[in-house]
């Protein structure tokens, strides 16, 4: 009898334990959005992950909404070009396992028939505890994390939390590019036969030229800047875009007859050029600068209309009057 009580009670306790063990958390999908139009009209954009970094556990799988061209990138390999990012029409990622740490990740960019996409990333199984970062492969400094916790350990926020935390960011960033549009385009009214080539901060870009209509006499010059956008590259082209957009087109030194096709190639910050090694995507030097000459022969009044290669199809546009 008493040993019969004793296989009773530890029975009984064994099922205590097992009814009271909390059980593993099943697997969660988080979302995390890449990059924002924060006022398409403007030409008002994020370039930042929303939230930038989340906790999280193996087995969980991530959902990235990429909602402008941007990447999802893990392990960046080192001297990777900007172009290998690249992949052909149709050719982008939107399923991968991170299985171990170092894994290289990438999600590619479309740059011929781009459209908003989901990328999945499941977080293998086994994947140690750490954190993971990320980038988006085309901007510099669009960056992000996630924690991924031992199995053990609570998350600090829920989804919705950080659904809520996103809302947030979007806003406080449409804000801040309003902000910076109006500040460089107070700055654009006092310098003349200068234009700002986009305008931005480590968050957010205003993909526009500032002013986007400037009127000058032939034989003048402008000068074209792009110091005051870090995270987006910019080109001023007239008339044709050449085969290769990063490159320059008919200088420098540059002249527009009115007849002739030029482009700066893109101009980037020192950063930038590091980032994209420049000189594998047919970038020659770094240079943030470019003045172009207007020795038009017209008797009349002419209008030209100019683009920044990469971004005309938002409405990057601008135009130069140049009166005889």
């Amino acid at each position: 009898m008493r040993t019969i009580l004793i296989v009773a009670i530890s029975a009984a306790l064994a099922l205590t334990t097992i009814l009271t063990t909390p059980a593993l958390a099943a697997a969660q999908t988080w979302h995390i959005q890449v990059g924002s139009i924060l006022d398409f009209p403007a030409g008002h954009f994020g370039n930042a992950f929303y939230p930038s970094q989340i906790a999280a556990h193996a087995g969980d799988t991530v959902d990235f909404g990429v909602t402008s061209p941007h990447t999802v990138t893990f392990n960046r390999p080192d001297n990777t070009p900007l172009f290998a990012f690249f992949v052909p029409p149709g050719g982008t990622t939107t399923s991968a396992t991170l299985s171990a740490k170092g894994q290289f990740v990438n999600t590619g960019f479309d740059p011929v028939s781009f459209a908003p996409y989901s990328f999945t990333l499941t977080l293998g199984p086994a994947l140690p505890p750490g954190r993971y970062e990320f980038i988006c492969a085309l901007h510099l400094g669009m960056r992000g994390a996630i924690d991924v916790l031992p199995a053990a350990a609570q998350l600090p926020k829920t989804d919705a939390d950080y659904a809520a935390e996103r809302s947030g960011e979007i806003a406080r960033d449409l804000n801040s590019a309003n902000h910076v549009g109006d500040k460089i385009s107070d700055k654009a009214a006092h310098k003349p036969l200068t234009v700002y080539a986009g305008a931005g901060t480590k968050r957010v870009t205003d993909l526009r030229f500032f002013p986007s209509s400037i009127t000058i006499h032939a034989g003048q010059s402008i000068t074209f800047l792009k110091t005051h956008d870090p995270t987006e590259p910019h080109t001023v082209t007239f008339g044709i875009e050449p085969p290769n957009i990063f490159g320059p087109q008919g200088g420098p030194p540059f002249t527009f007859t009115g007849s002739n096709s030029i482009s700066t190639g893109v101009l980037l910050t020192k950063k930038q050029y590091d980032f994209y090694i420049g000189g594998a995507i047919g970038v020659p030097v770094q240079v943030d600068k470019d003045t172009i000459t207007f020795a038009t022969t017209s008797t009349t009044p002419v209008t030209y209309t100019y683009i920044c290669a990469i971004h005309d199809d938002v409405g990057m546009r601008g135009t130069v009057t140049v009166l005889p």
